[in-house]
């Protein structure tokens, strides 16, 4: 719950995508850049183990804590942990191996 509460008062201020000031042929490049950089995470959290994948996701995603996913997955503290961490850590591996234009098949 403090985890949750510092988030939240900490969270960026964003700006809706429609006032920011972009020109028409300008538009299109960016919802194909940010179309790209995804679908790039996208193929770096697929190919990571499922268990690693799950978890990641309801942390990034959901906001849960690590220990709120270990109650709702029923994986012990400690594994979730390591899960989240090796995970983070495959997924940027994966992602540097792509931006240097090196494929990684796992």
């Amino acid at each position: 719950m403090i985890d949750r509460q510092r988030r939240q008062g900490s969270a960026l201020r964003t700006e809706p995508v429609d006032d920011l000031p972009i020109g028409v042929e300008d538009a299109g490049l960016e919802s194909i850049d940010v179309g790209d950089e995804a679908s790039v995470v996208h193929r770096a959290l697929e190919s990571l183990k499922p268990d690693q994948r799950r978890v990641i996701l309801m942390s990034v995603v959901e906001g849960l804590t690590h220990p709120e996913i270990s109650e709702a997955t029923g994986i012990p503290l400690g594994t979730v942990k390591s899960h989240i961490r090796r995970g983070l850590n495959d997924a940027a591996q994966i992602l540097r191996s792509q931006e240097k234009g090196g494929s990684d098949d796992r």
